[in-house]
This record gives C-alpha cells, structure tokens and sequence, in this order.
C-alpha cells in the first residue's frame, strides 16, 4: 500500500519548468494583491511557460488595468472555450455590446458553461445589460428546463431549504441523470447524515465531470468518514487534474498528517509555502515540524516569517520550537516578544514563567505564574507557585 501511495504521488510530480510557472502565477497574484496590478501583468506576460491558467490571469491583469487589446490578446490563446467569456467581458468592458454578445454566444453554446444567474449577474456583462443585442440574446433559449430547475435548486439549498428539494432533484435524476443533480442531492444527504448516499452520489458526479468543486466534495467526505485511502486517490486525480490549485495539495497534507505521514505532509506543505508565501501555511508547516520532532527546521520557517512581518503567532512558534530544542533563553526570549504583541494570550504566561525558572529568573517567574494563575486560574501555574513561590500565595 505504502509503494502505490508513493507511486501516486511521483507520477502526480510536476516538471521543474511547470513548478516553476505555478510560481510565476502565484507572485503574479501577490503582485496584484499588495496593489502592482500592471507588473503582475508583465510578469505573466514574459513567463517562460504559458497555458490556459496563465493566459486567463494575464488577461484578468490586464483588463483591470484597462489594457483592453492586451486581455483580448492573452484571451485569444487560452484553449479553453471559457475564453469567449473572457472575450465577451472585455469588449462589454469597453461598451462594444455586439461585439460582446457575439462571443457569449460561442460560449453560452458551450456544455460547461457558468449557470445562468453568474452570466446575467456579471459586473462587466451588466454594463451592456440594456442594449438590444443583449435584449436579442436572451430571446434564445441557452438554458435547458433542468438547467433552470437546478439553477431554482442551488439556490433553496443555499438559502437553507435543502429537505424540500429532495424529491425534485430525485425526479431530475430519474429522467436526466445530469452530474449536478447528484452534487446537490449529495449536499441534502450530507445534511441529513446519510453520508453513504452522499458518497454514492458525488461518485457518479466525478464520474461524468471532472468538477473541482464535486472532486473537493467527495475528498472531504472521504476524510470526514476516515476512508483515507479513498480520499488520498481521488485528491491525487485532482492534483493531476489541476495543478495550479494548490487547495487539493493542502488538501492532500491533511490527510497524509490524518495518516499520520508527517513527512509527506510537510513536503506537500512546503511546496505550497515556497510557491505562494503564505502565512497560514507557514505556521501550520512549523507546527507540523515540532510534531516530528524537527525543531531546526520549524526554527528557520518561523525566521522566514518574522523577516516578513513581527506577530505573536511567528513567536510562539519559533519559542516552541527553541523551548523544544533545549534553548530556553531563545524561547524565554520569544514568548516575551509575543506577550508584547498580544498581551491576550493566556497559555503565554505559562510559557513565559516556566523558561524564565529554566534560566535562574525566578521572580520575574513568580509574577508570570501569578499573573498566569489570578487572570486565567491555570492549575499548573497555581501548583508551581506553591511549590517554588509560597510568598506570592499570601499576597
């Protein structure tokens, strides 16, 4: 079992130019976040390797920059016919109504497309909302009977009415055994605890659509049922299947760490964090080094995110790991950092006490577990007090 999970796992492994284009990607969306949309755009623009998700942010960038000949030329490459949503959103961007409606007529005839209310709610689209061509559009019927049913569905599940749309969706499926219907009857299954017809459900929906919101779907059912190797196959299908959404490789982390594999989790986690920088992923790869006992190596991921921002959470973890490794001045030091930060920490003053003891402070220890024991009533600060502090007890 051991060899096919690892098997999975390299013939899922990316090339090196494509891992490097999933960096491209991603610093091109830190650029667009921290406010540099333009060099974001550049950035993709000059990428080494190029596909569909490239070209679609590329073209994204460059439409809210304006550069409307820019996003039409990135638009035109992608493979995909989501470009004729793309085309269409740029020429309604520049008021060309015809134009626009042209292409979303290639893409409304399309068999994957967007349900309707995301056409028709679409901040670019609503612009050329009240031309005639887009009046003339609609005449045409571009949505099936089913399509509209499950679009009135989706919406009651979302709303809180899923029990009332069993018996609608069971018709739907009778006649029309369409891959949505079974995701949103899965949705009511899962509600109502039935999670083995949930699961049989987003099976056969994954069967006919490769969806990455039924493959997600069907993976947290699978880990909410602990049936890890089912979910370790199908987040490994996801992978393969799209590779620039890091999500199914988080995804895939957590599992690995629910098997108890913490090195392929970690491996997973760092490859997320050295493409995207993320915080949250940095701190949960720390957390997952001390687990394993790897103190040196949660030790320069909590430098990687102190050289990027000074926060409590960045401390602690640091400190726990110093504290772990036997250097009790580094974490005395750290946690006393994050106290500065974030004085509302309660197990902090603990940690803060029982360092200081370690390195000969016993008074600042004292007061720490004091402190620790009057705001918080933690019991092992109220027993260290007895035992090392007794004059504090009768203040």
């Amino acid at each position: 079992m051991k060899t096919k999970i690892l098997l999975l796992i390299i013939f899922s492994s990316l090339g090196l130019k494509a891992q490097n284009s999933i960096k491209t990607y991603y610093k091109a969306i830190e650029l667009d976040k921290s406010g540099n949309t333009y060099q974001a755009a550049l950035l993709l623009d000059s990428a080494e390797v190029k596909n569909d998700y490239t070209y679609k942010l590329e073209g994204e960038l460059w439409l809210k920059n304006k550069k409307f000949d820019k996003a039409k030329q990135a638009f035109e490459k992608m493979n995909s016919q989501e470009k004729y949503l793309w085309l269409a959103k740029t020429y309604a961007e520049k008021q060309e109504a015809d134009s626009a409606v042209n292409f979303l007529k290639q893409y409304l005839a399309w068999d994957k497309k967007k349900e309707m209310p995301q056409i028709t709610l679409d901040t670019s689209l609503k612009k050329i909302s009240s031309s005639p061509a887009w009046k003339e559009l609609w005449k045409h019927k571009w949505y099936s009977d089913t399509q509209m049913e499950l679009d009135r569905i989706a919406y009651n599940i979302n709303n809180g009415n899923a029990l009332n749309q069993l018996e609608q969706l069971n018709a739907i499926i009778e006649k029309d055994k369409t891959p949505r219907a079974y995701f949103l009857r899965s949705r009511i299954y899962i509600q109502t605890g039935n999670l083995k017809a949930a699961e049989e459900d987003l099976h056969k929906a994954v069967t006919y659509d490769n969806n990455p919101e039924y493959l997600k779907a069907l993976i947290n059912l699978y880990v909410k049922q602990g049936k890890t190797t089912e979910a370790l196959r199908t987040v490994n299908r996801a992978i393969n299947l799209y590779p620039y959404d890091l999500s199914f490789t988080l995804e895939r982390a957590k599992i690995f760490e629910q098997m108890q594999n913490y090195n392929l989790a970690a491996n997973d986690l760092k490859k997320v964090y050295d493409i995207t920088g993320d915080e949250n992923t940095g701190v949960e790869l720390g957390n997952l080094y001390i687990k394993q006992g790897e103190y040196m190596e949660a030790i320069k991921v909590a430098n990687k995110l102190l050289d990027k921002q000074e926060k409590s959470d960045y401390y602690n973890l640091r400190g726990e790991a110093f504290l772990l490794s036997g250097n009790n001045q580094g974490a005395y030091k750290d946690f006393t950092m994050s106290v500065d930060l974030n004085p509302n920490q309660p197990g902090i003053y603990l940690n803060i006490a029982n360092t200081a003891f370690e390195i000969g402070y016993k008074e600042e220890a004292c007061l720490y577990w004091k402190k620790c024991y009057e705001q918080y009533k933690d019991q092992q600060a109220y027993k260290m007090l007895k035992i090392h502090c007794r004059k504090y007890l009768k203040q």
